[in-house]
């Protein structure tokens, strides 16, 4: 014989959720058998149909009964059943062969390898149309979250915020995105470009440029912070020059366009160490003395910065630590944490190599 008790008035369905349960775990209610009815139950216990739909919901999300057209609920297991967890986590970067994109991945493998997950990495070939596919396939991949590596600026702020209204956490890594409530991880690119700067201005130089290689027209932030701190020390900035191709050619082009002008700049610094090294490059060939004639500095810190024929004075990004972060957002996120969306910066470090150096007299 079952209890019949008044419910209290707080708490009501959840309250019946943990008296039903305990009856099908008792085998109260066996299992393949009806449970009783809506309308039964709600008499039983002395509370409206709606406070029994809540706690049978509850009941078929864990898995304890299944809706049967025709026939009911049915009881289908005698405890809850866990949610099949899917063992990977998606990683978006858009160029495969980037070294950048490779030696992040490396350092989040070992954190995923650390909590037994795997890595599922798609490219979108550097176009930012493909946000929204990739997302879409790692989705019906049922990976537990997505970590989405893009420079500055989401092509479909929309896209991603449908998916996260799917709840499949989605972490930026990139700069702080507007409009969009999800979590970004990113170096303090602000604390990065003034010590860069400070740098250059510490060696005697004052015609200071830029080369971008952000393909498809996206926004270059280190580009704005370059042009907002030399106003800022009393300076204008030099030629600043995109390539609109993020990879060594760009690099290379940037700087031929660079030299056109008639009084190029002395030092330049660039969007990251790819568009650096293929500056280098392009200097070499056309006869250039790095840091004789020309200072070069980039950002990141790749492993193949301190490689080149002139080592590259870099702006350094502590990869392990963003990759770190970035997993403990989308940890929370996956664990149901439903806050506001967090913006967080990693400090980088300036790395002096050879590629700068105090510019020529005749140069000043």
């Amino acid at each position: 014989m079952t209890d019949k008790r008044p419910m209290p008035k707080r708490g009501r369905s959840l309250e019946v959720l943990r008296v039903i349960r305990n009856r099908i775990a008792a085998g109260a209610y066996p299992l393949d058998t009806k449970l009783p009815s809506e309308r039964s139950l709600a008499e039983e216990f002395e509370v409206s149909r709606v406070t029994i739909r809540k706690s049978l919901e509850s009941l078929e999300a864990d898995g304890m009964i299944t809706r049967r057209p025709g026939l009911g609920n049915i009881i289908s297991a005698t405890e809850p059943v866990e949610a099949s967890v899917s063992p990977n986590v998606g990683f978006v970067v858009q160029q495969l062969s980037n070294p950048y994109y490779s030696a992040f991945a490396s350092e989040l493998e070992k954190i995923l390898r650390m909590h037994d997950l795997n890595m599922n990495l798609v490219g979108t070939g550097q176009n930012p149309q493909e946000e929204l596919r990739c997302l879409r396939k790692l989705d019906e991949q049922q990976v537990r979250g997505v970590l989405l590596c893009t420079p500055d600026q989401l092509h479909d702020p929309g896209a991603v915020t449908d998916f996260l209204k799917q709840r499949l956490p989605v972490v930026v890594i990139g700069a702080r995105q507007t409009g969009v409530a999800v979590d970004t991880v990113d170096s303090d690119n602000l604390s990065g470009m003034t010590a860069a700067i400070d740098h250059l201005l510490e060696l005697g130089h004052t015609r200071i440029g830029f080369l971008s290689a952000m393909a498809f027209g996206r926004r270059d932030e280190r580009r704005e912070l370059t042009v907002e701190i030399l106003r800022s020390k009393g300076l204008e900035p030099g030629m600043i020059v995109n390539s609109d191709s993020p990879d060594l050619g760009g690099g290379r082009l940037a700087l031929d366009r660079l030299l056109e002008e008639s009084n190029p700049p002395t030092a330049v610094l660039c969007t990251n160490d790819i568009t650096a090294i293929g500056a280098v490059q392009r200097a070499f060939e056309k006869g250039i003395s790095i840091p004789g004639e020309l200072s070069i500095i980039g950002y990141d810190d790749i492993p193949m910065a301190s490689m080149t024929s002139v080592p590259l004075t870099t702006v350094a990004v502590p990869l392990a630590e963003l990759a770190e972060l970035a997993f403990e957002r989308l940890s929370a996120r996956a664990e149901g944490y439903r806050g506001n969306a967090i913006h967080l910066v990693v400090e980088p470090g300036l790395v002096v190599r050879a590629s700068t150096g105090v510019p020529r007299r005749s140069q000043r």
